[in-house]
């Protein structure tokens, strides 16, 4: 095996277990959206509890979302936009918007949105590993363009 699919071995694997591992708190309702990327310490509030953001994470009607130590990017299903958040920035989630709490503006861009049926992680790796899946990890420019506008 030469580097370079070293590499990409050790992407993928890397990305499918922090795809399978179990969500930190319950939810209620359907998701309106998925983080797809963080930078250093960002947390998810929902219900009075606290959890550290990770890359898929489900995002509910009440959650919010605070980039205090670090920056994210999550994308928003019912106005299918791509959302950035600088650090310091606190946002909360409802049925239709993305309502700025603290911090700076969130970086706003179009996106297509499609939300898995299931909670990352709540399937069995039996069922998981049924089938193949590409793998496509690109920066986030919502997160490029908070830090720029910073």
């Amino acid at each position: 095996m030469n580097r370079v699919t070293a590499v990409r071995v050790g992407m993928v694997a890397s990305l499918a277990l922090a795809l399978l591992a179990p969500s930190s708190f319950a939810q209620d309702g359907p998701a309106v959206g998925m983080v797809i990327e963080t930078v250093g310490t960002v947390e998810i509030e929902r219900g009075g509890a606290r959890s550290t953001a990770q890359l898929a994470d489900l995002l509910f009607t009440g959650d919010r979302v605070l980039a205090a130590a670090g920056e994210v990017a999550f994308v928003f299903c019912p106005t299918e936009r791509r959302i950035g958040l600088a650090r310091g920035s606190v946002v909360e989630l409802t049925p239709t918007d993305v309502t700025r709490i603290t911090g700076p503006e969130p970086v706003v861009s179009p996106t297509i949105c499609v939300l898995p049926q299931v909670a990352l992680g709540a399937e069995s790796m039996e069922r998981a590993s049924v089938g193949s899946a590409g793998v496509d990890i690109r920066r986030s420019p919502c997160i490029s363009a908070a830090r720029s506008a910073h």
